[in-house]
């Protein structure tokens, strides 16, 4: 989920240019560097945090009442900022910009040389259908949630 993911990515530890571990979470810049990972700090008090106030949304009144008082907008805005903060790394987002960008400037890809660009190309369509077809369901007035 992008709750996990953002999670995650914020407790990754890199390592510097020298290969040496730095005090903080540093990444590497420029554009043909790729930050070398170097750990994660392991912790599971988030995880189930959030999925106890979850779960206490679901169970218990006060908490929802609570929710009620958040605007829509300000709930949708704080979804669609997590929601593309996560997009660069994803592989379906990169395969979906892998369609307009040309091939002979694009950078290659970890699937690049092992499968052919065609089933790539196919089993993205796949996925970008199978995409499309959980927002027609999700916006769907009798079956949709929002």
């Amino acid at each position: 989920t992008v709750r996990s993911l953002s999670h995650v990515g914020a407790l990754v530890k890199f390592k510097d240019d020298d290969g040496n571990k730095p005090n903080g979470n540093s990444k590497k810049q420029g554009a043909a560097s790729t930050p070398e990972i170097s750990g994660c700090i392991e912790q599971r008090v988030t995880g189930a945090s959030i999925h106890a106030l979850i779960g206490a949304c679901v169970f218990f009144q006060k908490p929802r009442e609570l929710l009620t008082n958040i605007p829509l907008s300000v709930l949708m805005g704080l979804f669609l900022y997590l929601g593309t903060s996560q997009l660069p790394g994803n592989e379906l987002w990169e395969r979906t910009i892998g369609f307009f960008k040309d091939k002979s400037v694009a950078p290659k890809e970890r699937w690049s040389d092992k499968v052919p660009n065609k089933i790539v190309k196919r089993f993205t369509l796949i996925q970008l259908a199978c995409l499309g077809g959980m927002v027609c369901v999700k916006s769907s007035p009798t079956i949709g949630v929002l």
